[in-house]
């Protein structure tokens, strides 16, 4: 059966879903085990105040006995009660502990589902990854050509180097023609700071541009499966192209009457 953009859809969700519930659980657990820890250092300054009444009962009733038998009786009755509200106490706090070393033993299964569904939830992202820039690489150049920019040149994954074997930068798809030079950064799920990351690429680009573009002048582009409108209006304010699905296929985003910025190569002296 044909994997379709919709079933990606469906599988991103389902995993931020559970991404989610298991954050949810987290955060009752740790909420929960803070309650339980204030609940235990409750019960052990309760059993201390007791301890602390108890003697002060005891020590009132050595001096009641040089006066009154009667008040000796009254006294001893006192400390015997704060004794046994001692006592209470004391295994509260006891059956307290148990039950809180019960909920560690949970806490370490959810912890293991935790960290198993993170694997399962890496390993969709990669995917996902995968198919935005298989399907953005498909139909950029058409997209552009829609643009009026025509492209004729289409390379992925280039990396370059400072010429010290220092890595530079990387561009996920570099598309040029006779002007311009588009550099394009893909991303399964597109956020704010994948925006600011590609701005430093794009200054990168312009002080070392990629091989066939020191001529040209620098476009910028951001291709994504999921994006909120908050971070599409941002990257658009910063003057990128921005590609995403619309139905079953991707578009540019952009009014056609966007002004791209324009980056230009430094020129050597």
């Amino acid at each position: 059966m044909a994997i379709t953009l919709e079933n990606i859809f469906q599988l991103f969700a389902e995993s931020e879903r559970q991404r989610k519930e298991s954050e949810r659980l987290f955060n009752e657990r740790f909420d929960r085990e803070r309650a339980e820890r204030e609940a235990e250092r409750e019960a052990e300054r309760e059993a201390q105040r007791a301890e602390r009444e108890a003697e002060r009962v005891r020590q009132e009733a050595a001096i009641a006995a040089q006066r009154a038998e009667q008040e000796a009786q009254r006294a001893e009755q006192e400390a015997e009660r704060a004794e046994q509200k001692a006592e209470f106490v004391a295994l509260a706090a006891q059956r307290e502990a148990e039950r809180i070393k019960r909920q560690l033993s949970n806490d370490r299964f959810i912890k293991k589902m935790s960290k198993e569904m993170n694997k399962k939830i890496g390993s969709l992202t990669d995917i996902f990854g995968l198919y935005a820039e298989s399907q953005t690489k498909e139909r950029i150049v058409e997209m552009f050509a829609e643009r009026n920019i025509e492209l004729g040149s289409l390379t992925s994954n280039y990396r370059t180097e400072d010429g010290k074997g220092g890595f530079l930068y990387e561009i996920d798809l570099l598309l040029y023609n006779t002007i311009y030079a588009i550099i394009v950064e893909v991303k399964n799920h597109l956020k704010k700071d994948d925006i600011d990351e590609h701005l430093e690429r794009m200054e990168k680009c312009s002080k070392y541009p990629p091989r066939g573009t020191e001529d040209k002048r620098l476009l910028g582009a951001v291709a994504t499966m999921i994006v909120s409108q908050e971070v599409e209006n941002y990257a658009q304010k910063k003057g990128f192209y921005v590609i995403k699905p619309s139905g079953k296929s991707l578009k540019i985003a952009n009014n056609m009457d966007f002004k791209a910025k324009e980056w230009l190569i430094e020129k050597k002296v």
